[in-house]
């Protein structure tokens, strides 16, 4: 027997009314129409693929009661999704502010930038706290974007070359630990 899937249940509520096989690639519909020899039957028709728009073109012209059902519960779920006291879907709006910051990140070419950056390097070079994966720690991260929302936290990659860049540099002398300092 095929294995029957619930593949796309949760974004149609057409899926209500199909069964899908994922198999042969088929939608059954399982809308009950009882008659006075068979009280339990059902529709039964075969519908190829799981497009939901196929389905509700099977319910239009076989039980267009049930897709009518199906619109007006549609409506409903919509209407409930906006914000009753405004109209206004509930996503919210970015606050001016918020807004602001994202527009006015640092370029990475920009002077602010490149100090962070060559400052973070010296730090993540010479520290014996994770090295490399601090900057893709996730609590480090917001650490710098309280700090300074503008300023964007480079990649793994880019902090590794900005710290050999500074390993270079003769006015600069950083010490990179690998098993922590030694005694002696």
């Amino acid at each position: 027997m095929a294995e029957v899937s619930v593949l796309g249940r949760r974004k149609s509520t057409v899926w209500k009314h199909f069964d899908y096989c994922k198999e042969s690639d088929t939608s059954v519909c399982t809308i009950h129409m009882p008659t006075t020899e068979d009280p339990s039957k059902i529709c039964g028709k075969t519908l190829k693929g799981n497009f939901p728009t196929n389905l509700k073109k099977h319910l239009k012209k076989m039980h267009p009661a049930v897709l009518k059902e199906i619109e007006e519960a549609e409506k409903v779920s919509k209407e409930n999704r906006k914000d009753t006291s405004s109209g206004k879907q509930r996503k919210a709006q970015l606050t001016l502010e918020t807004s602001l910051e994202h527009h006015n990140r640092y370029t990475e070419s920009s002077i602010q930038y490149k100090a962070i950056t060559t400052k973070l390097a010296i730090f993540v070079g010479s520290t014996n706290v994770g090295a490399l994966s601090l900057v893709e720690n996730q609590e480090f991260r917001d650490l710098l974007l309280a700090l300074d929302k503008r300023y964007q936290v480079p990649s793994r990659k880019k902090i590794s070359k900005e710290i050999d860049a500074v390993c270079t540099r003769p006015e600069k002398s950083i010490f990179v630990w690998t098993s922590g300092p030694s005694l002696g």
